[in-house]
């Protein structure tokens, strides 16, 4: 294909991991890149609010509660992906099972521009840095891009199908994964592109460091690798990691730990630059019960916790330091997604029945719920403002919740 730059140079360094691999974390000095990324990825050569008070019933009733300011309804079918414009927190993008995305107003739903073109389920949506471009990407791997401002695509690629897609955070740089195990790069406009060669098994999960150099990817061989985005190479693949799929990583703001969870109910924590893992959470019940898979992973900016939100709707709070479990939150359903509070120390969380909730990190307990949908919640995510969280369901809705009154 035609600006496709496959990577031949020597193959990566290969580590076999096991529980018994345990290293001191490594505390890095932050640094200032803020001011650096976009210049280094220049140079890159490519070819209402809730209570909790239980009265809302989401699936299989009469909703009894709609906290939902906004609700919109646009989408024929079930919503996969939702955002949110990350410069004004204004504009929302959402894609569904009709093949279509839609950029509209999140204060009233007013749409301002209909992606189509699409040839299956739209299910990854992303704004870049400046809110300036969205991508669309559908099952099928046909990606979109297109102008905010003038309304209209600007650019289109079709990889093999896709996995996640995920813009740059100080570049106009997207990244995918697909299901052959590559991991795409593009600098737009013009759409330059590089590809970084996976090993047979699908892509399922990636992230982009905080430091904006590297990338982090999950694959269905329960594999990790961390790939150099100038170069275009990896630094290092981490075998052993998991005996089934990665489902979900998060990178630290210390550029060096990872955490990957998987459908073996095991989370890992481990040190990106040695290869080594520093934890093994486990969010099986018994041993020998069925494989509780793990569906979100993140780390607060705000104390030193990992969350860990699994199948059976059990959401544990993990001291990162010392490894142990400080509070264990449980919901009725599943959890799909789950997200930490820039500001305070909240954690959202989003299940299978249709209802999101907020908890208090500090002591485990619930702060709020928010009702409204009629199906499964399937993606989520927070205003940067912290004025408002989105959900798209399969309802075939996205509804607008606001924050604003939390003790935030």
């Amino acid at each position: 294909m035609e600006g496709d730059e496959r990577n031949t140079e020597s193959p990566p360094l290969e580590m076999e991991l096991n529980d018994d691999d345990a290293v001191e974390i490594i505390e890095l000095e932050g640094q200032d890149i803020d001011g650096e990324l976009a210049q280094d990825m220049s140079d890159v050569e490519l070819e209402n609010n809730g209570s909790e008070d239980g009265l809302g019933e989401a699936v299989g009733g009469d909703v009894l509660r709609d906290d939902a300011d906004v609700v919109f309804e646009k989408h024929s079918g079930a919503v996969f992906c939702v955002c949110i414009d990350p410069v004004s927190s204004q504009l929302v993008a959402s894609g569904g099972e009709d093949d279509k995305a839609y950029v509209w107003k999140a204060s009233d739903g007013e749409v301002l521009l209909e992606c189509t073109g699409h040839k299956d389920s739209v299910t990854c949506v992303a704004f870049c840095h400046d809110s300036s471009l969205v991508a669309t990407g559908d099952m099928s791997g046909l990606i979109k891009v297109w102008s905010v401002e003038k309304r209209q695509e600007v650019w289109s690629f079709e990889v093999s199908d896709l996995e996640w897609l995920e813009w740059h955070q100080g570049a106009p740089v997207l990244l995918a994964g697909t299901t052959d195990g590559d991991m795409w790069m593009w600098k737009m406009p013009g759409g330059d592109c590089k590809t970084f060669q996976g090993h047979g098994c699908a892509c399922g999960t990636g992230e982009i460091f905080p430091d904006g150099k590297r990338a982090c990817a999950g694959y269905e061989d329960g594999s990790v690798k961390v790939w150099d985005l100038k170069a275009g190479t990896p630094i290092r693949t981490l075998t052993g990691c998991h005996t089934d799929t990665v489902t979900c990583l998060a990178c630290h703001h210390d550029n060096v730990i990872i955490a990957t969870g998987s459908t073996d109910g095991r989370t890992k924590l481990v040190n990106s630059v040695s290869g080594k893992v520093i934890a093994t959470f486990d969010s099986n019940s018994t041993e020998g019960a069925n494989k509780n898979s793990v569906e979100a992973v993140g780390f607060s900016k705000m104390q030193n916790l990992i969350a860990i939100g699994a199948l059976d709707g059990n959401l544990g709070l993990w001291d990162v330091s010392t490894h142990i479990l400080r509070h264990q939150c449980k919901h009725e359903a599943g959890i799909v997604r789950l997200w930490w509070d820039a500001v305070a120390p909240f954690i959202y969380v989003c299940t299978l029945d249709g209802t999101v909730h907020l908890w208090d990190s500090r002591n485990g307990e619930r702060v709020a719920q928010w009702f409204g949908h009629t199906d499964g919640i399937l993606d989520f995510k927070v205003s940067r403002d912290g004025c408002f969280l989105a959900t798209a369901s399969e309802d075939k809705s996205v509804r607008i919740f606001t924050l604003q009154s939390l003790d935030r």
